[in-house]
């Protein structure tokens, strides 16, 4: 019963705070109360430096740190204020070490834990150690900030530049944008199904383990993936190694997981020459990589990949080892009527971003190619 009456007082104090300080809030700039909310934060976290929550600018871009004794359990979760927070439906709610605000999204929020990213409607629990008032009086603050952002409305001027930024974006823009997009599978994992030359289907984890890139060269698209089929080469302590000669001799040698390998993957094209996009169907429900699948004119793709792995091997009284990683012999090189995006598909948002960039680029290089077309 105690609980009860102290989150209904919760619910009275921050509902009459809000009243009260929203007009109050009218003779306070976004700037002062954000410097407001953060000096709050500050002392309220002051006790500890698990977590912390820090507002990055008057647009309401937020950032709230937690931090562990486990620095695998560390994690960021990114939002803004106005437009992924339902801060009306929000509440501030006991637990052990004192009170938390929660967070109530509208839009999914972005995670990053151990260099992953992923996306979640889940709550937000900005902790704090401190008294039922004064976690109030900080979601209070939050709501006059957001009340402020919401209460904006962009000029005339400013939708037309909007609109026409949008119209006249370069390929260069874009190919940069298309970049940024790539960008957010780096660290991340996908399982690939393929057929064995038995005809068996089989399935391989991949680990992005460098960052992809798209680049505008001239009038093509080049698209470069690196790839692993583990997150690392697994190298054991050195052993000791029969060399192979007739000197019976040993030597020390850093040996490798025979099974390990890498792949640099480029696929190259013209956008003007792209017939359809659609989503790949040969994904895993829950992996966080997933694929588009770009039709092109008949043979206008180019597809290059380069295989790294172990060149030699020697043996010694424990089996065989693998040694010396590097560049296996030969390029593959390939015309193709079909080109592939990766993509990080746990944001859902992200299949219709990269859609519709890449029908802009189409559509610039069509102009390009036919002006009066």
């Amino acid at each position: 019963m105690k609980t009860i009456t102290k989150l209904a007082l919760a619910v009275i104090i921050f509902m009459t705070t809000i009243v009260s300080n929203r007009v109050a809030a009218q003779g306070q700039t976004k700037e002062e109360l954000m410097e407001s909310i953060n000096k709050l934060s500050g002392v309220y976290h002051g006790f500890t430096s698990d977590y912390f929550l820090e507002i990055n600018d008057t647009k309401g871009n937020s950032r709230y740190s937690y931090y562990t004794d486990n620095p695998k359990d560390d994690y960021e979760l990114l939002f803004n204020l106005k437009n992924d927070i339902n801060i009306d439906n929000s509440s501030v709610e006991e637990y052990e070490d004192g009170y938390y605000i929660k967070l109530i999204p509208k839009n999914k929020i972005k995670q990053i834990k151990n260099n992953v990213t992923t996306y979640s409607t889940n709550p937000i629990k900005i902790l704090t150690k401190t008294s039922l008032q004064r976690a109030t009086f900080l979601l209070s603050k939050l709501s006059d900030l957001a009340g402020l952002i919401e209460g904006e409305k962009p000029s005339q001027s400013a939708n037309n530049e909007s609109q026409n930024k949008k119209v006249n974006l370069t390929k260069e823009e874009t190919v940069r944008y298309l970049d940024k997009k790539i960008k957010e599978i780096h660290q991340n994992y996908r399982t690939v199904q393929y057929t064995d030359n038995e005809g068996k289907l089989q399935k391989m984890k991949f680990y992005y383990i460098d960052e992809p890139s798209i680049i505008l060269d001239g009038d093509k698209v080049k698209i470069t993936v690196y790839r692993a089929n583990n997150y690392k080469k697994l190298y054991p302590a050195q052993e000791k190694l029969y060399t192979g000669d007739f000197s019976h001799q040993y030597v020390y040698k850093e040996t490798i997981s025979c099974d390990y390998g890498e792949q640099e993957m480029t696929d190259e094209f013209n956008p003007a020459h792209i017939i359809s996009i659609d989503k790949g169907t040969d994904y895993v429900n829950g992996e966080p990589v997933g694929s588009i699948v770009i039709k092109l004119k008949s043979k206008t793709g180019i597809k290059d990949w380069i295989s790294y792995g172990s060149r030699q091997y020697v043996t010694s009284m424990y089996g065989k080892h693998c040694i010396d990683f590097g560049k296996l012999e030969g390029n593959n090189r390939e015309v193709a009527d079909t080109v592939y995006i990766n993509y990080l598909q746990s944001d859902d948002t992200n299949f219709d971003k990269i859609r519709k960039a890449l029908e802009h680029l189409k559509s610039l290089l069509d102009a390009e190619d036919d002006p009066f077309g």
